[in-house]
């Protein structure tokens, strides 16, 4: 063996792979966000299985500024995702559980006898 004296030090880059079922997930995730479909993943079992799918969907999502809506079939073992289009209809819920007493009016209390 021979070690000898290095002249300068080599920067390295990491380059990230990507797998072929990753790149599937990117290009339906950029080919529903154009159509606003949905697409789905059979054989996807509930569990850890659901969770890694759904993580790995969620986060090429996010590094395509996309927002992804996914939903389970739990007894067909299916994955479903899609981006929803402009056109759709967006339903928010809102939970409101602390109303301030100043904001309530014309509420009459029971009386008591």
């Amino acid at each position: 063996m021979q070690i000898n004296q290095a002249s300068n030090f080599p920067v390295i880059s990491r380059s990230g792979r990507t797998s072929a079922d990753l790149q599937k997930i990117i290009d339906t995730l950029v080919l529903s966000s154009e159509t606003g479909n949905a697409y789905s993943i059979e054989g996807i079992q509930a569990g850890k299985r659901y969770n890694s799918m759904q993580q790995r969907i969620r986060a090429q999502a996010k590094k395509l500024n996309l927002h992804v809506q996914i939903h389970f079939d739990k007894g067909n073992e299916t994955l479903y995702f899609r981006v929803p289009g402009k056109d759709d209809v967006q339903v928010t819920v809102t939970k409101n559980s602390a109303v301030k007493a100043k904001d309530v009016k014309n509420v009459k209390a029971p009386v008591k006898a």
